[in-house]
């Protein structure tokens, strides 16, 4: 006997070895895991902030060589002479350099090196460039030359400059053209990108030179050796990661590098891997520790079910020499009560810790009914335990469903397959009811069969999961997000689709014309979104913008004056133009014939807005048998993120919608709407003769605007599609007006406007962003948003010729 209880030891040796071992492998993998996730995590980062540095740089040299072909246009026709004894060229330079934060000077050096003048030195102090690497690669070919960092011999600071030669007519070396960069400005930004840590940047030329780093330094640092990983991980490629141990500081970095553009230099930023490992580090410790606890605790647990055995054997050989004695007998039963309080003991300790564990614990007999479970399982499921033993596996109040919120069928429960397959079931992803949140929460599941000697079946199952509800969120939310983006985008297409099938005209021009404005319409809508974002907006205008392409008798808006708050006119856009959509898709004006009410009131009882809608005279309507995205995002938008409610009213006539919002998302201030830049009054289109420069690079749109311009009777010149061009014609050509594209090629086209507002010439800009910031002296240019309309075109530009023949006005300056 005593040779089988030795026998059925055994196994517990192995347990016993299996829970040291096995808690501290899986937090071993978990790490692991965890590990390479937060590196893959901050490549991407890396990725996102060079992309972000580099977008920045771009338009920053852009801006740079446009500063440059303004002031190759101002000194065109003077020679060195002239150049160095110009105070107006001096102020122009100074004032480049002045009004633009991340130039630190400008220089215009003559054809044998010496500078002629700056922005900083007038006169200009005698000294002698020849011999530095910008002059003589500028003096051996016409290039855009890219400078390393160097300090300079007048200010003393560190810097590296952007030149070209000086555009000659016989393309001979006539001098250069010199930008230099403020590196504090580079730092001060990069800095906010990066954010705290010990992180990098270098602007890198492609042979290795360093034009720009962060952090500071206080001498020019020497170019990267040949055998640097830089140039190792680039070859061959434009952007990509690798990793490295700074020469400077010895941090080792993760890297991230990109090419800039037609620019002969690399972006390359570098995230400490200390920093970026820190929180890894941080949650393994805490792994670690949870799998010593656990380790601990099954140890524990065998080492009393081992002490249980070893005492029963004891017992029993006790008991068969104490049977032919009373005596033996009294020993035998108060040793079985020493054993039951050591047991009773042992049972307490384990209640102890199985209560204390912050993870769900339920134990299932052999045909899987719940015989005991922990309090975190309770307070995970929000049924007591009492409760849950009265519970079958198949009750459908569990509610149980797949990891994807598919039903999950009884015979597919962890604890079912680990009954009837005998194997532990790991990380099962499923989600189950609590009544008390009255909500689903999701969980992690393990399963893990309990044995008996001599049974070929297992005789339980232990139940062991964590509450993941709050991680599945997150990711919830950010596929909700994507899923937002690509639906807005299509519901702005099938708004479109339905402008296009609904507008009705007698002729081919009256169609195009009515479609145009209420493209436009829809474009002004989406543009007061976007500006309004971090101020109020008024409610009126925004239903009047979202609305306007359904206009014509069909649309009715009333309401008393009311001023959204910046955080809720854009959700309630959103919801707005769900609405307007699902409306052209489906409701009242997806006919001809139906109309629309929106109304609005200021709650008297509890404080805030309630908002109508109501459709009539479209197509029959009944409540959809399922709940389409759409209707969620509304649901979500203004329950979850408005604090609000919605009800719907599915009448055949047509759908009623009440929507309830707090006084949180409304203020007292009031805004006057700005005036639409179409409406002037008095001012006849007529442009006969008038000589308009055109600048625009979308080949389709400059054909468009020519087009109408020359069947309105005016000479187009141009159209221009590049910054360089545009400068010629507007320092060569005799002009009356100009249409200019703000962004023309990726670069702004505000040097043209300051060349052509200097000569009296009045300008109009056209653009599809949002929001601009016009340059001083031209803040009131009229300013046209894409689509443009031809109507709207001809009135503004004759009203401002008009203006500019009466005198200097608004949006001009006075000037030869």
């Amino acid at each position: 006997m005593a040779g089988r209880i030795r026998r059925r030891l055994r196994p517990l040796a192995i347990l016993f070895w299996a829970s040291l071992v096995l808690p501290g492998a899986v937090a071993a993998a978990i790490a692991w895991n965890n590990h390479n996730r937060t590196l893959a995590e901050a490549d991407a980062r890396a990725q996102q902030t060079v992309s972000i540095l580099e977008e920045h740089a771009l338009r920053m040299f852009e801006a740079q060589l446009g500063a440059i072909a303004a002031v190759e246009a101002r000194i065109a026709g003077m020679d060195w002479q002239q150049i160095g004894t110009s105070e107006e060229v001096h102020r122009l330079l100074r004032s480049v350099a002045q009004d633009t934060p991340h130039i630190d000077g400008m220089w215009l050096v003559a054809p044998d090196g010496h500078g002629a003048n700056s922005a900083d030195f007038f006169p200009v102090p005698r000294v002698d460039t020849s011999s530095r690497g910008y002059f003589q690669a500028l003096r051996r070919r016409d290039e855009i030359h890219f400078g390393e960092m160097i300090r300079g011999r007048l200010k003393g600071n560190l810097n590296f400059n952007l030149s070209r030669r000086r555009a000659s007519a016989d393309e001979a070396f006539d001098g250069l053209v010199m930008v230099t960069i403020s590196l504090d400005y580079l730092a001060n930004f990069w800095r906010e990108v990066l954010g705290e840590g010990p992180h990098s940047v270098r602007l890198l030329r492609r042979d290795g030179e360093v034009a720009a780093v962060y952090p500071v330094v206080d001498e020019p640092p020497p170019p990267l050796a040949r055998d640097a990983p830089f140039f190792a991980a680039m070859a061959g490629r434009e952007a990509g990661t690798y990793s490295g141990r700074a020469e400077a500081d010895g941090r080792e970095r993760l890297y991230a590098f990109t090419a800039l553009g037609a620019f002969p230099a690399y972006m390359v930023v570098g995230l400490d891997k200390e920093t970026i490992l820190a929180p890894w580090r941080r949650d393994a410790g805490v792994l670690a520790l949870l799998a010593a606890v656990a380790s601990m605790a099954l140890a524990t647990l065998v080492r009393l079910a081992r002490r249980r055995e070893r005492l029963l054997a004891r017992e029993v050989e006790r008991r068969r020499r104490a049977e032919h004695s009373l005596i033996a007998k009294e020993e035998h039963v108060a040793a079985l009560e020493r054993v039951e309080t050591a047991l009773r003991r042992s049972e307490e300790r384990f209640r102890s810790l199985f209560e204390t564990l912050t993870y769900g614990v339920i134990f299932h007999d052999a045909e899987g009914s719940i015989r005991s479970a922990n309090d975190s399982a309770a307070q995970i499921l929000g049924v007591g335990v009492q409760e849950m033993t009265r519970r079958d596996t198949a009750d459908p109040r569990w509610d149980v469903v797949d990891g994807q919120g598919r039903p999950l069928a009884p015979h597919q429960y962890p604890v079912v397959v680990a009954l009837r397959t005998g194997r532990t079931v790991r990380g099962f992803s499923l989600g189950t009811y609590n009544p008390k949140a009255g909500e689903r929460r999701w969980l992690m599941v393990d399963a893990v069969p309990q044995w008996l000697d001599g049974h070929e079946r297992p005789s339980g199952v232990v139940v062991i999961f964590s509450d993941v509800t709050e991680h599945r969120r997150a990711e919830e939310s950010q596929r909700l997000l994507l899923r937002e983006i690509d639906h807005r985008a299509k519901n702005a297409l099938a708004v479109v689709q339905a402008v296009i099938r609904l507008t009705r005209a007698d002729t081919a021009s009256g169609f195009a014309e009515a479609v145009e404005g209420r493209v436009a319409a829809l474009a002004r809508a989406h543009t007061l979104l976007a500006r309004h974002r971090w101020e109020g907006a008024d409610l009126r205008t925004l239903l009047d913008e979202e609305l306007a392409p359904y206009e014509g008798g069909r649309v009715q808006i009333e309401g008393p004056s009311t001023i959204l708050r910046a955080d809720a006119a854009q959700p309630l856009g959103m919801v707005v133009h769900e609405l307007a959509t699902n409306a052209a898709k489906y409701g009242a004006l997806s006919m001809p014939g139906g109309r629309l009410e929106v109304s609005w009131e200021l709650a008297t009882g509890e404080p805030g807005l309630e908002l109508r809608w109501t459709e009539a005279g479209g197509p029959p309507v009944a409540q959809p048998a399922r709940q389409g995205f759409g209707s969620t995002l509304i649901e979500q938008t203004v329950c979850s993120q408005l604090h609000g409610s919605i009800e719907r009213d599915w009448r055949p006539e047509g759908l009623r919608v009440l929507v309830r919002l707090p006084a949180g998302c409304l203020t007292s201030g009031r805004r006057s709407g700005e005036p639409s830049p179409q409406a002037r009054p008095g001012v006849a289109p007529d442009l006969k003769g008038a000589r308009l420069l055109v600048a625009e690079d979308q080949a389709a749109l400059a054909l468009e605007l020519r087009a109408a311009l020359l069947t309105a009777g005016c000479e187009v010149v141009g159209p221009a599609s590049s910054l360089e061009e545009a400068a010629r014609l507007a320092v060569t050509s005799r002009l009356d007006g100009a249409v200019l594209d703000v962004d023309l090629g990726g670069r702004m086209i505000y040097p043209v406007a300051e060349i052509l507002a200097g000569r009296g010439v009045p300008v109009l800009f056209c653009t599809g962003f949002g929001e601009i910031d016009r340059p001083p002296g031209l803040e009131k240019a009229p300013l046209l948003r894409k689509p443009v309309a031809a109507a709207e075109l001809l009135a503004t530009l004759a009203h401002e010729i008009a203006r500019a023949a009466r005198g200097p006005g608004v949006g001009t300056r006075s000037g030869s």
